[in-house]
């Protein structure tokens, strides 16, 4: 919306899922589409499932936009990462990544955090070492037109939804940040959607804005 004005197409702006342990995880650099969205169910992720949902008949529910393809000669996992068991699909989990882009130790560190982080393997039979993100995702499959007959084209595209270390559990349900920030903007009508708060002190003083970063 911001470029509309210079006519730069949506297809021309590449996002990337970038992390500390590799540089580019997934990028829609040669996609050529559209970003993707998902509408998903709330209630549903906080039991660890992804259920797509029609905003119009759920005003709660939760955009999420894709982070593009896997790129070749990179393959990426989903993985419970307290099963360590491949997730079924429609169920988020730990994103394990191979690709020779990827980090193969911290220099000098004697860790065992940080030779599990390098040295995750799949309790399903793969016996592959697999470089552990800490970060929620999962992967979604659609068909797209793509080539000049337009005719439609599978691919798999991966979805970010943010750090494990981010997330709240509590009683066995997993909490993402949006959701306490969204609960807090419903309690008081003296709070916006945007993380604005504003409070009306006594008269005798001015009237205060709080703000919160998102």
């Amino acid at each position: 919306m911001h470029f509309a004005g210079v006519d730069l197409e949506r297809t021309a702006i590449s996002t990337v899922y970038s992390h500390v342990l590799n540089p580019m995880i997934a990028t829609r650099s040669y996609m050529n589409i559209e970003p993707i969205e998902l509408w998903l169910d709330p209630k549903a992720l906080r039991h660890g499932l992804v259920y797509p949902v029609d905003p119009k008949t759920m005003p709660d529910a939760l955009l999420v936009q894709d982070s593009g393809m896997v790129p070749v000669q990179t393959q990426v996992a989903i993985v419970n990462p307290e099963t360590r068991r491949l997730c079924h699909t429609g169920e988020y989990g730990e994103i394990w990544v191979i690709s020779d882009a990827c980090v193969s130790s911290f220099y000098g560190s004697k860790d065992p955090f940080d030779a599990e982080r390098f040295r995750g393997q799949i309790m399903d039979g793969d016996t592959s070492d697999y470089v552990r993100t800490g970060d929620l995702g999962f992967l979604h499959s659609v068909s797209r037109p793509s080539g000049p007959g337009q005719s439609l084209v599978e691919m798999q595209i991966l979805f970010v939804l943010g750090g494990i270390g981010d997330t709240i559990e509590v009683n066995g349900l997993e909490h993402f940040p949006i959701d306490i920030e969204y609960s807090v903007e419903r309690c008081h009508r003296n709070i916006v959607p945007s993380g604005r708060l504003v409070a009306t002190v006594p008269t005798h003083c001015q009237r205060l804005t709080l703000l919160t970063p998102r």
